[in-house]
């Protein structure tokens, strides 16, 4: 991430911390689309604290702009929240910008997920991946997958099978 003169974007550093949804996510976009580091700590405070979906999912696509490791398990937090249940599409679908090897065996339950937009969006998320994965989570992530083939619906196949191609040759 390059360094950036802040004067230009102290009004956007300012709207973050809006009581405006609105002005919160135009500024967090912007913000990430310019991969303003500076602003990392207070993305992913307000990330964290927020229960806001609009605000909650512009952030997590603006923090994917940086892909700070340390917004995963914030990201997956927020996906596993019940609060959440119907308002996880985009949260999944950030995740497709991070190093998520660690947490492959989340996203392959993802891939499992009932709710359409998630399983889709957990399926990009492990088409991203390129890397080697650590061999006894690629073990658990192709057990979840198996497992999951067993018990689902036919149109939910073909994105495990293709999860588990990605997966085994990673």
């Amino acid at each position: 991430m390059k360094e950036i003169d802040l004067t230009n974007y102290q009004n956007l550093i300012s709207d973050l911390n809006s009581k405006n949804p609105e002005t919160i996510i135009n500024a967090a976009i912007i913000l990430g689309k310019e991969k303003v580091k500076e602003v990392l700590p207070s993305m992913l405070r307000i990330f964290a604290q927020n229960n806001d979906h609009g605000v909650m999912d512009a952030l997590a696509v603006a923090l994917s702009y940086m892909a700070p490791p340390e917004a995963v398990p914030l990201i997956l937090e927020k996906i596993s929240d019940p609060k959440n249940e119907n308002h996880r599409g985009s949260l999944v679908y950030s995740m497709q910008f991070f190093d998520c090897r660690p947490v492959i065996v989340e996203l392959s339950k993802l891939a499992c997920d009932p709710n359409y937009e998630v399983r889709h969006m957990a399926v990009n998320a492990i088409s991203e991946l390129k890397s080697p994965l650590d061999q006894a989570l690629k073990k658990e992530a192709l057990e979840i997958l198996n497992d999951c083939l067993k018990t689902t619906e036919e149109d939910i196949v073909k994105g495990i099978r293709f999860s588990k191609k990605i997966i085994e040759s990673l």
